[in-house]
């Protein structure tokens, strides 16, 4: 009798618990960081505290990003702290740590332990699927938040990157009049060339009192505070990128969304989608 891998997924949000779920098929997966969550998948086993944990695994799955300062496990769902460094020696000698947009300090430490760290996030077609959900999520918001349908609603795309190529035609498919905002002058050439205006960064700040739909996909802080005051007082602003791009603690005088933690239902599609890929990855 063969006995199945042993995977432990730590921390994360409702698309690691799902990545859970799926891989439950194929290994025998324990999952922790989620307490607070409700009813856990039947496939999974469930432990609260590190005494619970199984040793000698065969990988570990961590979210998407792993950490918070670089120590804690992004974990929204958990009651209590969880240290990176505390699971690591839970893993066989020589064995996977898998992770989304790992840090080069998180790397280190995890071949410290002897393990070796893997970046799923840095697959180019997992960023590609991944940006579907962070599209189509970044569409709920704006049609729950915005008093307002998003017929001929201006929207404005920072940024034009996988998610923005996502998020470009979901919004014109709703019949909103989009443009994008990138350095690139290819880059705006393609927004025009899939029907979207376009501008550069360079005359951003001219623009923004127009929208009252601004989307921030890239990683890099280009609303401060000069650019927030310009804004409409209406706007709402959803900001889909990875820190620094997301970080506006002080400037927040708008309203700015994030979607890593998007309530939806564990069965909802793009999320299958999204962890069937990380899935591939971990066979």
């Amino acid at each position: 009798m063969t006995i199945p891998k042993r995977l432990l997924a730590a921390g994360g949000d409702l698309r690691q618990l799902t990545a859970a779920k799926v891989l439950a098929a194929e290994y025998a997966v324990t999952v922790i960081g989620f307490d607070r969550f409700g009813k856990l998948p039947a496939e999974v086993t469930a432990a609260e505290r590190l005494q619970e944990l199984p040793a000698q695994l065969d990988a570990l799955l961590l979210p998407m990003p792993v950490t918070q300062e670089g120590i804690f496990l992004h974990a929204p769902f958990s009651s209590s702290t969880i240290a990176l460094p505390a699971l690591l020696p839970l893993v066989k000698p020589g064995g996977t740590v898998f992770g989304g947009r790992m840090t080069e300090e998180e790397c280190r430490m995890i071949e410290a332990a002897g393990l070796h760290p893997a970046d799923y996030a840095k697959a180019e077609t997992f960023a590609v699927r991944n940006a579907v959900p962070t599209a189509e999520g970044a569409v709920q918001i704006a049609m729950q938040e915005l008093p307002v349908v998003l017929q001929d609603l201006p929207c404005l795309i920072l940024g034009a990157g996988r998610v923005s190529t996502a998020l470009q035609p979901r919004l014109r498919a709703l019949g909103a009049a989009v443009t994008v905002a990138a350095r690139r002058c290819d880059d705006r050439a393609r927004a025009e060339g899939n029907g979207c205006r376009s501008v550069p960064f360079t005359g951003l700040d001219a623009v923004l009192p127009d929208f009252p739909l601004i989307v921030n996909t890239v990683p890099v802080k280009l609303l401060g505070r000069e650019q927030l005051r310009r804004m409409r007082q209406d706007v709402l602003v959803l900001d889909l990128s990875s820190k620094p791009g997301g970080d506006h603690a002080g400037d927040n005088k708008k309203i700015i969304k994030n979607t890593a933690d998007l309530p939806f239902p564990l069965d909802k599609s793009a999320f299958l989608v999204y962890n069937r890929y990380r899935q591939a990855i971990l066979l």
